[in-house]
């Protein structure tokens, strides 16, 4: 069942979310995103970035990868 309206009218907003996500990335590239910012993750880090950017970083993939807990 893969119908946006549905998910609107039930007020799900992370299937909603889900959905309009799996329009524009393929399932099984949804493990290589997340590979990707933790690699960047890994490299900002020994770039000498500061805690507070890499924690901003894994909570904007997070809420990329997963939907966005405060929706």
């Amino acid at each position: 069942m893969n119908h946006p309206g549905l998910y609107a009218a039930s007020g799900d907003k992370r299937a909603l979310y889900l959905t309009t996500l799996e329009r524009y990335i393929e399932a099984g590239r949804l493990p290589k995103l997340a590979s990707a910012i933790l690699h960047s993750l890994a490299l900002r880090s020994r770039a000498g970035d500061s805690r507070a950017s890499l924690r901003a970083t894994a909570v904007a993939g997070v809420a990329l990868l997963c939907g966005d807990a405060g929706s």
